[in-house]
C-alpha cells in the first residue's frame, strides 16, 4: 500500500530528535512513514499538503481541559475545539469521578476522533463549580473504586486529579492530597499509568504552597502556575519561591494551564524574567471559554508565549514531547517513523493583536500562530481551504 498523506515543503519541527529541518513528511497505514524511493510512482488517491511557508510539528496536545461533554457542567466536545487548532490529544483533567467515569469513558472517550485521556478526580462525581463545589474529602478517595476505574480505562487515564484551594478543600485542608498521593503511588507500583495533577489557587488559611508542593512526587503536576490571585509562586518581590524552586529541581512539573481567571501577563513576564517557564502549556478549556478571549485554543496560547518572547521551537516543545513524557502517552509528540501519525502543520502570519488577560494586563503580539491543517491517526481532521 503507498502512502496516503505526503507533507511537502514544511519546516519539520520534531522536538523527540531536536531537530528542525525543511522536508517532507510522509504517512502510510496511518503512520510515519520513511521516505519513497526517488521516481517512485505515487498513488492517484495520495494527499498532498504543500506546507511552503508552514510549520509541520508532531500533533499538540492539550493537556488540561473539561471534556465531558453533556455529562458536566463545564464540558466542551473536544472534537468541536482540538482539530481546527492543530490538536491531537488531550486530556481531560477531573471532569468525573468514581461514579460517573464509566458513562465518561464509554460514551465520550472512546467516540471522539481527538485522542481523549483523562485525570479521574479523587471525588465521587469530578469538579463542580459554583453554586456548589465538590468536596475535597479524602474518605471518597477508594482505592478499590479507583482501581476499578483505572482497570476499565487502562489505556485512558493518566492519573489522578486533586483541587488544592479553600473552596474545596474546606476543613480538610491537606488530607486530601495526602490521601491521592498514597492512592496515585499504589496504583503506580501495580503497573497502571498514574500520577497526581494537583490544582492550587486561593489556598485554605492553614495550607502553603511549599506543603502543598512537598506532597507532590517526581513526575507529578502542579497547574495555573501564572494564576494571580491568593497564593502565587512568587513573593512580593516578584521573585520565585524558593520551595517552587526546590519543587522543580526534585523534578515536580509546572503546567501553565491559563484558564481564565488563573492566568495573569503579570505573572507570565515575572516567570519569563526569572527564567521560570511553564514544563507544559495548557488552556483549561470549557464550553464557556472556547473561542473566547482570552481563553479561546491551544492555538491561541501559543500565540501569547511567542508574544512573551519563547522561541517557536520552546512552545512546540511544551505543547507535544513535554506532555507526552509527562503523561505517559506512548507515541506522541514525536514524528519518528513508526509512530502515530498525529501532525499539525500552522504558519505564523504577521498580525498585531492585543491579548488581555481578566486582571488589566496585557500583550501586544506582531504575529499570531494560525492552523494549516490536522492530521490524527493518519487522517486528515481538518484543513485550511487555501492550503
Amino acid at each position: 500500500m503507498g502512502y496516503s498523506i505526503i507533507i511537502r515543503n514544511g519546516l519539520v519541527i520534531d522536538p523527540a530528535k531536536g531537530t528542525s529541518e525543511k522536508r517532507d513528511l510522509y504517512v502510510r497505514d496511518g503512520k510515519i512513514s520513511l521516505p519513497f524511493s526517488p521516481g517512485a510512482p505515487l498513488e492517484s488517491e495520495v494527499r498532498i499538503i504543500d506546507a511552503e511557508g508552514c510549520y509541520v510539528s508532531p500533533g499538540f496536545i492539550d493537556a488540561h481541559g473539561h471534556f465531558y461533554t453533556d455529562g458536566h457542567q463545564l464540558g466542551i466536545d473536544a472534537d468541536t475545539i482540538c482539530p481546527s487548532s492543530c490538536v491531537t490529544t488531550a486530556i481531560d483533567q477531573g471532569s468525573s469521578g468514581i461514579y460517573n467515569f464509566p458513562d465518561f469513558f464509554k460514551n465520550v472517550m472512546l467516540r471522539t476522533t481527538t485522542r481523549l485521556l483523562g485525570s479521574l478526580s479523587i471525588t465521587n462525581t469530578g469538579v463542580q463549580m459554583h453554586p456548589q463545589e465538590e468536596i475535597q474529602n479524602p474518605e471518597y478517595c477508594d482505592i478499590v473504586k479507583i482501581r476499578k476505574a483505572f482497570s476499565l480505562g487502562r489505556e485512558r487515564l493518566v492519573g489522578l486529579k486533586v483541587r488544592v484551594h479553600a473552596g474545596a478543600t474546606r476543613e480538610f485542608g491537606l488530607a486530601a492530597i495526602h490521601r491521592a498521593q498514597e492512592v496515585s503511588r499504589l496504583l503506580k507500583s501495580e503497573g497502571y499509568n498514574c500520577r497526581l495533577t494537583a490544582h492550587f489557587a486561593d489556598l485554605a488559611r492553614d495550607v502553603t504552597l511549599e506543603q502543598v508542593l512537598a506532597a507532590l512526587d517526581r513526575g507529578d503536576v502542579l497547574t495555573h502556575m501564572y494564576h494571580e490571585t491568593g497564593n502565587r509562586i512568587f513573593d512580593e518581590n516578584g521573585e520565585v519561591l524558593a520551595c517552587v524552586k526546590a519543587a522543580r529541581e526534585r523534578g515536580v512539573l509546572f503546567d501553565a494551564c491559563d484558564g481564565l481567571g488563573h492566568f495573569s501577563f503579570k505573572s507570565l513576564m515575572l516567570g519569563m524574567r526569572g527564567c521560570f517557564l511553564p514544563d507544559l502549556i495548557s488552556t483549561d478549556v470549557v464550553r464557556e471559554t472556547a473561542y473566547r478571549q482570552p481563553g479561546f485554543s491551544l492555538m491561541n496560547k501559543i500565540s501569547v508565549y511567542l508574544a512573551a518572547g519563547m522561541p517557536v521551537e520552546e512552545v512546540v516543545r511544551r505543547v507535544t514531547l513535554n506532555p507526552a513524557k509527562a503523561y505517559g502517552i506512548s507515541g506522541a509528540g514525536s514524528l519518528t517513523e513508526g509512530c502515530a501519525a498525529d501532525i499539525a502543520v500552522f504558519r505564523l502570519i504577521e498580525k498585531e493583536l492585543l491579548f488581555e488577560d481578566l486582571f488589566g494586563g496585557s500583550l501586544k503580539a506582531e504575529r499570531i500562530a494560525v492552523p494549516m491543517a490536522t492530521v490524527r491517526d493518519g487522517l486528515i481532521v481538518f484543513q485550511q481551504t487555501f492550503l
